[in-house]
């Protein structure tokens, strides 16, 4: 009896060992994490932040210990958009979202939040768990493009130039915002296939540009030449411009290619 009672002794003690060293590991993991770790109460008070929290925000722990998030609101995430994390996690689920919140000196940043109830023993939530992550370039990189593609769009109308694509390996053709307008068709129809693309040029144009495109396809030379559409609208003029497009081995995967719109030049 002796030696079971040391036996159990030991091994408790060992097992608290190494839960305690587990809790060092996990301790470790979440105070070098890249990542922003916050943890509130259920009423949202903030218990704890890791390093990165301050790094991100400019606010040290003394300083949010006890307070709430919303020290750090922009103003740019809607009421509603609060009222449906704070319904979501505390009915148990975890949430998704991203954040536009204001740095300690005043200046904005982006972050992608998953945001999950932390449960005890009995299955009662007692805290919640933060873990959020610095997506301010990627937004930044998102709205020059955003940008980018509307003066694009603006050039293209500007200079009447549509440009399109035609995949081989899906069979799909891809057209610009422009390209509709160019051919007179409803822009909430999908794109045109290549044979009914071709219904769209009066015969002696279609033969030609059939013939251009034929020869693209079997050999890649590049085509440009004038066509003229037949339009309900009266007819007009196109400057037609395409190209073959390779894959590493050297086979012909794609055409590329514009339109021009030049019926005033005619």
């Amino acid at each position: 009896l002796a030696l079971e009672a040391v036996a159990s002794v030991v091994g408790l003690l060992f097992s608290r060992a190494r839960a305690d060293e587990v809790l060092r590991k996990f301790s470790r993991v979440i105070e070098q994490t890249a990542s922003t770790v916050i943890i509130t109460g259920t009423e949202g008070v903030i218990e704890y932040v890791n390093p990165r929290f301050s790094e991100t925000t400019g606010y040290s722990a003394a300083e949010v210990i006890g307070r709430r998030p919303s020290l750090l609101r922009s103003g740019y995430t809607s009421p509603e958009e609060y009222r449906q994390l704070w319904h979501t996690i505390k009915g148990g689920d975890v949430w998704h979202g991203e954040f536009h919140n204001r740095r300690k000196d005043g200046s904005l940043y982006w972050e992608a939040a998953t945001i999950s109830p932390i449960r005890d023993e009995q299955g009662l939530i007692t805290h919640f768990v933060g873990i959020k992550d610095d997506i301010t370039d990627r937004k930044l990189a998102e709205a020059a493009l955003k940008e980018s593609e509307s003066l694009l769009k603006q050039a293209q109308r500007l200079a009447r130039i549509g440009n399109w694509r035609w995949d081989f390996r899906t069979d799909a053709l891809i057209w610009s915002q422009e390209l509709y307008r160019i051919f007179g068709r409803d822009p909430a129809l999908p794109t045109a296939n290549h044979t009914e693309l071709m219904q769209y040029f009066t015969a002696e144009s279609r033969a030609r540009l059939s013939a251009a495109v034929d020869r693209t396809i079997h050999d890649g030379t590049p085509y440009e030449t004038d066509l003229e559409m037949a339009r309900p609208d009266g007819n007009r003029w196109v400057l037609a411009i395409g190209k073959a497009v390779r894959d590493r081995t050297g086979a012909i995967v794609e055409l590329r290619g514009m339109m021009q719109d030049i019926t005033d030049r005619k």
